[in-house]
């Protein structure tokens, strides 16, 4: 300025700035292109200090989704992640990052946050302490990423149960199958003593108790292989409508007069492949569940039909089931009922064998209906809220494939007894010629043999497949029959029919077994035509009389 204080004159610096401008520009393309890369990430970024309220510094826009809070609550202080831990949670990680902070690692972890909205979410977090950056006060910071895992949990627990409920079925039918074995010997010789006894024998009357029992473990069996899946099935088109109603009365019966039993039945309904005595027991255990549930109250219970198709989106696994639904036409069973209803544990569990509320009972009702669903390829769920009722859905599917025997073969007449014994006029002395048992258990073939011992037959032995095979080959031109055992170690019963046949293709096989697990590489319609009849265990005399009546005489 001049004395007067009038410009005239200006002095200046002028320095090149370009390649500061050029970090700039390099800084915010970084900047954007790290926001963009953050913004793709499955789960959010985050910056904080490494105190118990773990301050945040930065966090990206995905904790909104994840938490339902937004990154600025966090910046201001308004919300902390710490918050949202479950308290079970949050002095583990803490003292959990606090250790990794003093050994200098990482740390990784696995926790339960709650949304903003009350529900549960399961997360996967990975991070590690750092330095403050210069606008940040002295301290420890973390920096990390955190995920969203709660369908990666689910899926899990899916497959644990399922697995879980693999390995007891696998359990369940190994017992059921050395347990029917032995039942063919109780069953067997107690009947034959009593065939052998006079009327007024004092012996008759244990003996009968004797038999009365085995019939009750028999039908304990039927329940565990029922929950195993490996059951035999009489599959025959079946009209789930029909069966409800040819059971109400009974039903009613169940029904406490206090409860109000409402048929809703869908008058479209199509037939489906079933076993109708499998099908009957599961709507008897579902009715009665439903009314224990209501128990001393006023209550309802319904009982709905209806068809349904399922979309391939809708097709997703059943976390009970062992295999996926296929997209198709259902035919819908629900019973429901307006009762105490399940807490989130108890229904977690109530599909597990021996699990039960109640004081007493053996608990297999509603895992069997795990087995027999898994049977019939359905599906199955279950919801319910504690004070409101609970609501059983299952899908039958209208066009299903069995791994089973045709049951022209296998169900071998109607004509039974109340205990489901044939009744045959079959005279077991005109039984002549020689029968070949092959059998991996010494009861079962003792007691076929001894069966067998007041009649004309000549019994041969095989402990083994391929004893049975060398048996065979030997005396090919005098056996007139084979009795062959389906579960046997080595050589499986099906491996010996098949090489049976090859021998001879015209000598009669009857398959016995206390279930069916038909092998992949033999269709049900060749398994078919490779044998003449089947024999289910246990059985007692007038059965085995009856079945081998069918081809002897």
């Amino acid at each position: 300025l001049d004395e007067k204080g009038d410009l005239y004159m200006i002095q200046s610096v002028g320095r090149d700035i370009t390649d500061l401008k050029l970090l700039e520009i390099a800084l915010r393309d970084s900047r954007h292109h790290f926001e963009t890369l953050i913004s793709n990430l499955p789960g959010l970024v985050y910056r904080c200090e490494a105190n118990f309220d773990w301050h945040t510094r930065y966090i990206s826009e995905q904790v909104e989704a994840l938490t339902g809070y937004m990154p600025e609550d966090f910046v201001a202080g308004r919300i902390h992640f710490s918050i949202l831990m479950l308290p079970e949670w949050r002095e583990i990680i803490f003292d959990e990052v606090q250790k990794a902070v003093a050994e200098n690692r990482p740390f990784e972890l696995i926790y339960q946050i709650q949304h903003r909205a009350g529900d549960l979410r399961w997360v996967w977090e990975r991070g590690r302490a750092v330095a403050p950056y210069l606008d940040e006060p002295e301290g420890v910071y973390l920096e990390g990423f955190i995920t969203d895992i709660t369908e990666q949990k689910r899926a899990e627990e899916v497959l644990l149960q399922s697995q879980k409920a693999e390995s007891l079925g696998v359990l369940a039918g190994g017992i059921a199958h050395d347990f029917n074995n032995l039942l063919v010997a109780i069953l067997g010789q107690s009947s034959l003593a009593l065939r052998r006894s006079s009327d007024n024998d004092p012996v008759r009357k244990p003996l009968n108790k004797v038999v009365q029992a085995a019939k009750r473990a028999a039908n304990l069996t039927r329940q565990l292989l029922a929950y195993s899946g490996q059951k035999q099935l009489q599959a025959q088109p079946l009209d789930i409508n029909a069966l409800i109603q040819e059971n109400v009365d009974l039903l009613q019966v169940a029904v406490a007069h206090r409860v109000e039993l409402v048929l809703d039945l869908a008058t479209d309904l199509p037939p489906i492949l079933a076993d109708a005595g499998q099908i009957q027991q599961i709507v008897m255990n579902l009715v009665l569940n439903a009314v224990e549930a209501i128990g001393d109250k006023i209550g309802t219970v319904w009982v709905h039909t209806a068809v349904v198709n399922i979309s391939p989106s809708e097709a997703i696994p059943s976390r009970w089931m062992d295999h996926p639904l296929t997209p198709g036409r259902f035919a819908r069973l629900q019973v429901r009922d307006n009762g105490a209803g399940m807490s989130h544990e108890t229904l977690e569990r109530i599909f597990d064998p021996f699990f039960t509320t109640k004081f007493t009972g053996r608990g297999l009702g509603l895992s069997a209906v795990v087995g027999i669903m898994n049977s019939h390829r359905g599906s199955l769920d279950v919801s319910s809220t504690l004070g409101e009722g609970t609501t059983f859905t299952l899908l039958f599917p209208v066009h299903v494939y069995y791994d089973e025997v045709s049951p022209s073969v296998l169900n071998g007449g109607d004509d039974n007894d109340e205990d489901g014994c044939p009744l045959s006029t079959t005279d077991p002395n005109q039984f002549t010629g020689t029968i070949l048992i092959i059998d991996d258990e010494p009861l079962v073939r003792e007691a076929v043999r001894d069966m067998l011992s007041d009649t004309p037959l000549q019994i041969l032995e095989a402990a083994s497949g391929f004893s049975g095979l060398d048996l065979f080959i030997t005396h090919r031109d005098t056996i007139r029959l084979i009795l062959l055992d389906v579960s046997m170690p080595q050589l499986s019963g099906y491996d010996t029919l098949l090489r049976l046949r090859e021998i001879d293709a015209h000598v009669p096989i009857v398959l016995s077994s206390g279930y069916q697990n038909v092998q992949p590489d033999i269709s049900p319609e060749d398994l078919g035509t490779l044998i003449n009849d089947f024999i289910h265990k246990p059985y007692q005399p007038q059965q085995l009389y009856h079945t081998l009546g069918q081809i002897l005489t």
